[in-house]
């Protein structure tokens, strides 16, 4: 069953100054066991701009279904907003920005020995293999999945193909492929799901339990719900829930080559690979630039953000609605990047 988003509070803003107060009614909601903790500071103090920060966020509450934003500065929470029902432990739905997630957890194997770019898919996962399979499916690897090249195409709901006589994993690995693996770009978040199966069938732990030992304990933060099939087996390309606190800390691990406090929690080179620019595209992360700056990010349908932007040792962390249909999600999407660009990289 669908996991809602189901977070109850009143709230007005939450601006990290010293004259902050919020308003919450005392009643139950769903929390974080580790929701990281972070260092604040004025914005003025590292060199931003308040009044336009302030602005961004009164543009963001006018526009009606922006549900938090997080600015990180200098390893610092420098302003920080909820909307609505909202509060810093509030769950929010990841969608596709879980892909990024997805993509840490398999340099993560790959440091640990456990995978290599190049192994294929097909002989990890061979028990899912009919022999009825397109047979390129034999030729697509752990990198052709990572940089959406590998001709497997379409996405789901999972509700709709998962049976007594066929699980997810068989359906997407044994679907009939659109491209030649590394031949072209396709987008697919069917693909992904081969990953974190990839990495359940090697360490012997589902993605989650892999991602709470070696990333999430490390990092101080907790997934508060991943969503799985039948089987077990979280969705590699969407289903991931975290606090928004806890979406800037994965970003800033990434902003700072996989450290945090000394530990190095991600190689640097997996970091540095998986945001090497092909086409826009990493390792599962989007490569662009905003107002000037080279940027990362990991996005998802709706406006779910993490946005990286090394130039000013900046993490950008954002949430908005996700019940929408498809026109409203590009519309959302496009609207925050553009409140990022215009108001908050001076």
């Amino acid at each position: 069953m669908r996991h809602q988003y189901i977070c109850m509070i009143v709230t007005s803003v939450l601006f990290i100054f010293p004259s902050c107060t919020t308003e919450t009614v005392d009643i139950e909601i769903p929390s974080t066991e580790r929701n990281y903790q972070w260092d604040t500071a004025s914005p003025s103090s590292v060199g931003l701009d308040s009044l336009r920060i302030e602005s961004s966020f009164a543009v963001a509450d006018s526009a009606g279904f922006l549900r938090s934003i997080l600015v990180i500065k200098d390893g610092k929470a420098v302003a920080e907003k909820y909307y609505g029902y909202v509060r810093p432990e509030s769950w929010h739905d990841l969608r596709s920005a879980t892909k990024s997630f997805t993509s840490a957890l398999v340099g993560i194997a790959i440091d640990k020995g456990l995978l290599r770019l190049n192994d294929k898919i097909a002989e990890i996962l061979h028990e899912a293999v009919h022999a009825e399979a397109d047979s390129r499916i034999y030729d697509v690897t752990i990198k052709d999945i990572l940089q959406m090249k590998s001709g497997i195409g379409g996405d789901f709901y999972f509700e709709n193909v998962e049976s007594d006589q066929q699980t997810l994993i068989e359906y997407i690995i044994n679907a009939p492929m659109q491209a030649d693996p590394g031949d072209r770009f396709i987008y697919s978040s069917n693909s992904n799901t081969l990953l974190t199966a990839a990495i359940a069938k090697v360490s012997g732990k589902s993605a989650k339990e892999f991602a709470d030992e070696f990333l999430c304990e490390p990092l101080g933060i907790s997934i508060s719900w991943w969503e799985k099939d039948i089987q077990g087996n979280n969705f590699g390309g969407g289903g991931l829930f975290l606090s928004t606190r806890n979406m800037a800390a994965f970003g800033y691990l990434f902003l700072n080559d996989g450290n945090l406090n000394g530990q190095q929690i991600i190689s640097q080179n997996w970091v540095r690979a998986s945001f090497n620019d092909e086409a826009g595209y990493g390792y599962l992360w989007w490569i662009g630039t905003l107002n000037g700056y080279k940027t990362y990010s990991a996005r998802g349908f709706g406006g779910q953000v993490i946005l990286i932007v090394p130039e000013l040792n900046m993490v950008v962390a954002a949430t908005c609605d996700t019940e929408i249909d498809l026109n409203q999600a590009y519309y959302q999407g496009d609207f925050i990047l553009a409140l990022i660009r215009d108001y908050i990289l001076q």
